[in-house]
Formats: structure tokens, C-alpha cells, sequence
């Protein structure tokens, strides 16, 4: 039997384990607690073997096994840049070293530039910092497993060492004050999957 995105029903289903459940779509979000009522899709390493350790780490688990199956991956933001801007103040590329990274945008303010651009002023905050706390963790799920960790919001996790970057950041002059200005980096939301 089939079911649409009614959560009400859904979640009553679900809890009772009512067998005449095989397939529904989800337009709510079902907590880590609920995946426990849905079956076993597969063991973990099964999956791993089959999509790779980082497509399977982001997939809903449960005592080892996916409750839940991504066969793709989703990116939903991206990092652009100008250029000519980068190589006015000496770069050929983006440093992948972070205190380097740092270093180029403090050269880019001081040539009067704003550093980046986060569209924070016209799109929805928390979005960003759930899209930079993904690079942070190393995971495309660190920001909505957030509540997993212990001290979410300390250092030693994504979501609080984004939050400490961003507000240094912001404390440097390195975002942009405006909401068109004229810019070097522009980090905006979009999204694309591609095969896992």
C-alpha cells in the first residue's frame, strides 16, 4: 500500500509497525528515534561495499543497519569567485590552506573589495551555516545530525566552529555589509545530485 506526505497517518503507521506500509513519501522530516519503526533496508557494510563509506555515512542508520536509501548525492550550495579578483591581490587559486585562505581575504578587503558574500541579508541564515558546517564536519549530514553531538555548539564540533569562523569573520570585515555589493566570493545555495 502506498501513502503520501500526510505525517499524521504516516508516523501512526509507522509506530504500530503496520504491515500494509511498503512505500510513502516524506514532505515532513522523520527524527533519527522514528527510522527505528521503518525495516532494515541492508546492513551497513553491505551498503558501504555497494555505494561507498561516504554516500552510506550520510543515509539513515539504525543498530547497523540503512532504514533508508540515498542512491545519490546531494550538494546544495557552491563556492564562486572572480578571478580577476584573486589575482589582483596576488592569487592564482583558491589556497586550500586555511590561515592562507585568511590571509587573501584580508588582502582583498584592503584593496577595498568585500571578501565574500554569503547572502545571508536575503536568504535564510541558518541555511548558510548548515551548508558551511557540512565542509566543517567533512559530511553532507553534520549540520542536521547536530543535536547527536554532545556539546553541538563548542568548537569541537561542525556547527560551533562554523559559528566561530563566521563571527570572525563578520568581527574582520570580511562579509559584506550590503546586500549587492560588489563582491570577490559568493557562496549561494543551489542544488544538483549526481550518482553516489
Amino acid at each position: 500500500m502506498g501513502y503520501g506526505s500526510d505525517d499524521n497517518v504516516i508516523n501512526q503507521l509507522l509506530q504500530v509497525r503496520d504491515p500494509g506500509l511498503d512505500l510513502f513519501s516524506v514532505g515532513f522530516t522523520i527524527t533519527n528515534d522514528e527510522y527505528k519503526y521503518m525495516a532494515p533496508i541492508m546492513p551497513v557494510v553491505e551498503a558501504e561495499a555497494i555505494y561507498g563509506k561516504e554516500l552510506v555515512a550520510a543515509m539513515p542508520q539504525v543498530d547497523e543497519t540503512l532504514r533508508a536509501l540515498d542512491i545519490a548525492k546531494e550538494y546544495g550550495e557552491a563556492l564562486t569567485y572572480n578571478e580577476d579578483v584573486i589575482k589582483s591581490v596576488g592569487y592564482d587559486e583558491i589556497s586550500a590552506d586555511f590561515a592562507e585562505f585568511e590571509t587573501m581575504l584580508q588582502k582583498i578587503k584592503d584593496a577595498g573589495i568585500t571578501p565574500i558574500s554569503l547572502h545571508r541579508l536575503e536568504n535564510c541564515p541558518m541555511s548558510i551555516l548548515g551548508n558551511i558546517s557540512n565542509y566543517m564536519g567533512g559530511r553532507t549530514d553534520s549540520f542536521v545530525k547536530m543535536l547527536d553531538d554532545k556539546e553541538p555548539f563548542s568548537e569541537a564540533y561542525p556547527v560551533g566552529k562554523t559559528i566561530k569562523i563566521y563571527t570572525t569573520w563578520k568581527s574582520k570585515g570580511f562579509l559584506e555589509q550590503e546586500v549587492y555589493p560588489e563582491l570577490a566570493l559568493l557562496w549561494t545555495p543551489w542544488t544538483t545530485a549526481r550518482p553516489g
